[in-house]
């Protein structure tokens, strides 16, 4: 197991990360980037989802979660991606649709405050909420991608 310079309040974070992704059967693999913790569990076997990423600062008691969807749209359908992504995240009370113009990519972000509940109790509300909204855009998203590169083919 790495050992990396954490805060208390990121080391007691990533040992939570680490029990919940057991938990789920994810495999995840820790980094620390310019101090912020980064726990990452791929997810190739899920159809709905590609993978997870949390973020915890040092400096914050918050934990952020990113959930990457499978597929890309080609370039030449980013009005039609933009359009899926203001439409299915408009209006909701947890999470936000993050749409990367680069990478042609949509992903779930989510975050919660690890000092209210125990942080194990935290983390498994967050990744219940991200998985929920991600499997719930997922199959639009799919469609349009596929649909996208159908027609472009």
């Amino acid at each position: 197991m790495k050992s990396f310079a954490l805060t208390q309040s990121q080391s007691d974070i990533l040992e939570s990360l680490r029990a919940l992704a057991a938990q789920l059967g994810w495999k995840g693999e820790a980094a620390v980037v310019e101090g912020t913790l980064v726990y990452q569990c791929p997810l190739a076997q899920d159809p709905d989802v590609s993978g997870a990423l949390f973020a915890v600062d040092p400096e914050e008691l918050n934990i952020r979660l990113y959930v990457m969807l499978p597929l890309k749209v080609p370039r030449e359908r980013l009005g039609e991606a933009t359009e899926f992504v203001l439409r299915s995240g408009y209006g909701r009370r947890f999470g936000a649709l993050e749409f990367d113009f680069d990478h042609q990519a949509l992903r779930v972000r989510m975050d919660t405050d690890a000092t209210d509940d125990t942080l194990a109790d935290a983390a498994a509300r967050l990744v219940d909420r991200a998985m929920a909204l991600a499997r719930e855009v997922s199959p639009g998203w799919r469609a349009l991608c596929r649909k996208a590169e159908a027609t472009d083919a």
